[in-house]
């Protein structure tokens, strides 16, 4: 006991110390605040622009929850705040240091249980280490905190292993001897012992016979599972406390806060979207358009400049067709452009952020240039829908599942032609400013990178459109009328026969829908 304690109380008080911290983080995490002024000071920093301390940057990112954030699905899982995970562990060591301890040796096993975990601890630390300081560009004083103690514990465990107890048994003394069977046989160096004044001893393992019995050992196996209970127990209750608490009360408190300002902010784009200069987007005759309407009902242009290895651009191109143009009633056509992010075939970038994009913008153009419109509308929503799933493109499967033959879609995939649309397509990006995609252009317009996925945007624009669209409509019926009721008026020919002549529109009666603005 008194070689243990030494190191079982620090190894707790670090467990507990660790506990406190990763919970002050979850609050962190779900709330922005702690309450703590001195825990948020150290969060913060100092008010250097060069500083790079910041706590919520870190719990904010793709590594701030447990399993990490994708670009492709951002919000689609159930993920866990690594935070929470922390608070479980440092719970878990503190409660069975508390209640177990160091076991004897003969139940070691059991620590096999605190071992175990600190190592799994110890390796995650060591990952978000790397993840902190290589692909972050703040860091945490606190995580780094907790990542201490991880180390801390590991030595703490091991010092604990149990080790096997030993018994003292005095060296036999020369009267002792003289009386043993083998007494002549003993060496001379015993004899001389006996006028020691302390009496020589000596250490061995402890016989089975000199163990306590087995209801005596530490810790019974009755005490082990009712650790384990309490440590699950106080799980459930932290996992109550950061979901279902006060904590996740105050989450949806200021999540409504926030998207309500979000939502003012897109109302607020489209005063921004009405200032943009209107572009020259160059539509080719051959051009992928989409929803076109065949009625000779008025509609105006949503070209899309787009990436397909882009995560972004696929949620776009789903949300554009099952949320945004059912709002414009058929008044919109889409068509789309190139823009891949990658240095094969876009120089105007500084480094490939999706491998694999020239690739398949060949793939899609090829299906046009082989099967028309309706062919590359097919391959756009295929190859979207595969890179939500994670899908390797396999362009010759896809041919022969387009209806195409393989190796004539494969050699008019690496034709010079369709490289050359699609570099004209980057250059017109380039020219009109487009520098990431999905970058959208309502009549013209840019559309605010901030109101892309804004459904608030798409509902102002739907409904400034349908009353400039009204309004057309109205002046084109009243120029009919007009005409229609004029008397004609008469001018000599050249033979002096009268010819009727109708008398001209009002000036701008001709209007196109191309400005959704009022």
């Amino acid at each position: 006991m008194r070689r243990t304690l030494p190191v079982l109380v620090p190894t707790i008080l670090l467990a507990v110390v660790g506990a406190n911290v990763s919970y002050n983080l979850l609050s962190k995490h779900l709330t922005k605040k702690t309450g703590l002024d001195w825990f948020d000071s150290v969060c913060d920093g100092d008010d250097d622009p060069d500083n790079k301390v910041s706590c919520d940057e870190v719990l904010s990112s793709d590594y701030g929850v447990f399993p990490p954030k994708r670009a492709d699905d951002p919000e689609g899982k159930f993920r866990v705040p690594v935070a929470l995970l922390g608070l479980f562990y440092f719970s878990a060591l503190s409660v069975w240091y508390i209640c177990v301890g160091r076991p004897d040796h003969a139940r070691r096993l059991y620590h096999l249980f605190p071992l175990l975990l600190t190592l799994a601890g110890v390796c995650s630390s060591v990952f978000f280490m790397y993840i902190m300081f290589t692909g972050l560009d703040f860091w945490c004083p606190w995580c780094l905190v907790t990542h201490v103690i991880n180390f801390l514990l590991l030595v703490g465990v091991v010092l604990l292993w149990p080790r096997r107890k030993m018994k003292v048994v005095p060296v036999q003394s020369a009267a002792d001897a003289a009386t043993a069977p083998e007494a002549s046989q003993a060496p001379p160096a015993a004899a001389e012992s006996s006028h020691s004044v302390f009496p020589e001893v000596t250490e061995r393992p402890l016989d089975p016979a000199d163990l306590p019995p087995v209801h005596l050992q530490h810790p019974t196996r009755r005490l082990a599972w009712v650790t384990l209970a309490t440590i699950l127990a106080v799980s459930a209750a932290e996992f109550y406390l950061a979901s279902a608490g006060t904590l996740r009360a105050q989450m949806e408190s200021q999540k409504s806060q926030i998207q309500s300002a979000l939502k003012e902010v897109a109302k607020g784009m489209w005063g921004l979207y009405q200032t943009e200069q209107k572009r020259d987007l160059r539509i080719r005759p051959d051009d992928p358009i989409r929803h076109v309407a065949t009625g000779g009902e008025l509609q105006t242009s949503l070209v899309v400049f787009s990436d397909f290895r882009c995560p972004h651009c696929a949620r776009f191109a789903r949300t554009l067709e099952e949320e945004r143009l059912p709002l414009f009633a058929g008044h919109v056509r889409v068509i789309f452009k190139y823009y891949p992010i990658e240095k094969a075939c876009n120089k105007h970038i500084t480094r490939d952020l999706h491998p694999g994009a020239c690739r398949a913008a060949r793939a899609v153009e090829a299906a046009r240039v082989l099967g028309g419109s309706d062919a590359f509308w097919k391959a756009h929503d295929r190859l979207f829908g595969l890179l939500a799933e994670q899908t390797k493109f396999d362009y010759r499967a896809l041919a022969v599942e387009w209806g195409f033959d393989p190796d004539e879609f494969v050699q008019t995939m690496d034709s010079e032609a369709v490289g050359i649309r699609i570099q004209e397509d980057v250059e017109l990006a380039k020219a009109v400013g487009v520098d990431a995609t999905p970058a959208v252009f309502l009549a013209g317009r840019r559309v605010p990178r901030i109101a892309v996925s804004e459904t608030a945007f798409w509902q102002q624009a739907a409904s400034s459109l349908e009353r400039n669209i009204a309004q057309i409509k109205a002046q084109q019926a009243k120029t009919r009328q007009q005409a229609s009721t004029q008397p004609a008026q008469t001018s000599a020919g050249p033979a002096g026969a009268n010819r009727q002549v109708p008398k001209p529109d009002k000036p701008g009666a001709e209007s196109t829908p191309d400005n959704p603005g009022p």
